[in-house]
């Protein structure tokens, strides 16, 4: 019971904020969801777990954290 209780309140938040997006006269389209988003910004560290060159093509493995 509490599983469709649970289901039914996430359906109806996903229809209210269609409804929010539709009634603000734009639907977000990923140019808009990413028009401020800037890879190089933010405090990362990139860790190069394997490295290698074959071909002349440059192969590398990383994490970010």
């Amino acid at each position: 019971m509490m599983n469709k209780i649970l289901s039914i309140t996430v359906a109806l938040s996903i229809l209210a904020l269609c409804t929010i997006s539709a009634t603000a006269g734009e639907l977000l389209k990923p140019p808009a969801i990413w028009k401020d988003y800037d890879p190089n910004k933010g405090d990362f560290k990139e860790e190069i777990i394997k490295q290698e060159t074959k071909d002349g093509i440059l192969r590398a493995r990383s994490t970010i954290t």
